[in-house]
């Protein structure tokens, strides 16, 4: 999955009013640990992660984690747009020659059922 560190590294807005007021926590070792990875595997800071979750419409869910469900979104569109661009290739070979290269269209089609599958989880996650 190619990710654009430029994007998921940027600096929140600035806010209308300055952000003067601090809020310190305290964990043990188990809880950073699981803060620093969680914050790593969404390209964020810990911070910013506790920040997003506590203000998060959606119990659990973060801006990040609906960035990066959109970018998903966006790869299995991607996907499914050249799935049936070589699907219409194929049907195109075979009006015109009257003949049909089933392993391609077979290979095309298991590719549309994964995008589908893709899909499929998406939605679960954001069902949850």
């Amino acid at each position: 999955m190619m990710v654009d560190r430029a994007s998921q590294n940027r600096r929140r807005p600035n806010a209308p009013a300055s952000r003067q007021i601090v809020h310190k926590v305290k964990v043990n070792e188990e809880e950073e640990s699981a803060l620093v990875a969680r914050s790593t595997e969404q390209g964020v800071t810990v911070a910013r992660l506790l920040v997003e979750s506590a203000l998060s419409p959606e119990p659990g869910e973060t801006a990040t984690d609906r960035r990066n469900a959109l970018e998903m979104f966006f790869r299995i569109e991607r996907l499914i747009s050249n799935i049936a661009s070589n699907v219409n290739q194929i049907a195109r070979v075979a009006n015109t020659t009257g003949s049909t290269d089933l392993s391609s269209l077979r290979e095309h089609l298991q590719q549309a059922k994964a995008a589908y599958e893709s899909i499929d989880r998406c939605v679960e996650r954001f069902s949850l």
